[in-house]
């Protein structure tokens, strides 16, 4: 690059608050970005101005030494260092071990100077995460009793398929083992009693108490180009997803699930529009997803088709099919994007760590028995790989 082409403008960035959001203007000297007092696991998102310039440079301070950091940053633009140990996993992201209490940063806009704004979101972790769905099971659990390490068939047999379905077949595992298992006891919190868990992280971050307004685990694992169509085209990460091919016994077939984030509700109506998806196909289906398929996991609104996302669904949106989990006295309900959200106690607070999640919905297909049809679950993250859902 040649480097006459850009001026460059130092400045440093400042995050008081983990929990919060922060326009920061790079024009304006003498702010940086504090990390200091991350806990391991701990995530946030800085949303800059629009740069004046196509290039310009910002410090990270207070980094703990000998930590591990993840950063991303919005399309179209791109974080570089200089420093022996920052890292670009493909397009999925940027790991640096700390050395010093400050790393030297530079984020260049591909396009030129355009109308869009970067968004920077950031992870202390402990070590770059794989990105292979043979990664070790967790044992942590949800709720009161979750089982993570149940192999697939036997997984989709006890908790998904009841005698509405036979000859399961050709079952595969898009992401993290550590991102799917079961969940039974669930009745008195989600209204399901037993079932599968999917997450865009670990399904130990499900646990709760609700105690953390940005828990998350950015597994570095590809997105689904079904799930960014469900968004609006927006670029999806940390897919998890669970696919199979079933001969159902019966003319139609019905799922109940609940969808709960952690982007709820500081990052509602912000485009970080995580999504979850019931992609059938099979014998007389033509949809507009892959392999043909048509999305079954959408919101009962007459007349329109309305798929199940952060920004579809929430206390703003369809509130009537939305259930908002955060405590009295969190930091997050003085966000703009909060405004009127409900306060929450007791039995959910102590058991789920996200901040809000919609009511038992019913996911129904008419179909042909004892024709083969295949089904695909999936869940990403949106716009970034930072908060679970």
């Amino acid at each position: 690059m040649d480097m006459k082409k850009y001026r460059k403008l130092n400045v440093k960035i400042v995050l008081v608050l983990v929990s919060l959001t922060v326009f920061i203007n790079l024009s304006t000297a003498q702010s940086y970005l504090n990390l200091s007092n991350f806990a391991k696991g701990e995530s946030g998102r800085l949303i800059l101005d629009k740069p004046s310039i196509e290039e310009s440079s910002f410090e990270l301070c207070g980094l703990a030494p000998n930590h591990t950091y993840y950063l991303q940053v919005s399309y179209p633009f791109e974080l570089t260092s200089q420093e022996a140990l920052f890292r670009k996993i493909a397009d999925k992201g940027y790991y640096f071990q700390s050395v010093e209490s400050c790393v030297q940063l530079q984020i260049q806009d591909l396009q030129g100077l355009n109308s869009q704004t970067p968004v920077l979101s950031y992870q202390r972790i402990s070590e770059i995460p794989t990105q292979s769905a043979s990664s070790s099971r967790s044992t942590d659990i949800f709720h009161t009793k979750i089982a993570p390490n149940l192999d697939l068939e036997t997984l989709i047999s006890n908790y998904f398929l009841s005698n509405s379905c036979t000859d399961i077949s050709n079952i595969h595992l898009s992401g993290s083992y550590d991102a799917i298992g079961s969940f039974h006891e669930g009745s008195a919190v989600l209204g399901i009693e037993k079932g599968i868990i999917l997450s865009t992280g670990k399904i130990s971050n499900a646990h709760g108490p609700n105690d953390k307004t940005n828990k998350g685990t950015y597994m570095a694992l590809d997105g689904d180009d079904d799930i960014s169509l469900l968004s609006n085209n927006t670029e999806s990460y940390d897919a998890t997803i669970l696919e199979f091919d079933f001969v159902p016994t019966t003319d139609q077939i019905q799922f109940e699930y609940v969808f709960a984030s952690e982007e709820y509700c500081d990052y509602t109506n912000s485009g970080f529009n995580d999504a979850f998806g019931f992609f059938l196909s099979g014998p007389d289906i033509e949809g507009p997803f892959s392999n043909n398929a048509e999305n079954i996991a959408n919101l009962p609104v007459a007349g329109q088709v309305v798929p199940v996302s952060i920004d579809n669904i929430n206390h703003i949106n369809l509130e009537e099919y939305y259930y908002g989990n955060i405590p009295e006295g969190s930091s997050q309900l003085v966000k703009s994007n909060c405004a009127n959200h409900p306060i929450q106690s007791g039995v959910s607070i102590e058991h789920i760590q996200f901040d809000g999640y919609t009511s038992v919905l019913k996911a129904k297909a008419k179909v042909i028995p004892c024709e083969t049809y295949h089904i695909k679950l999936a869940i990403g993250d949106v716009l970034d790989g930072v908060y679970d859902s």
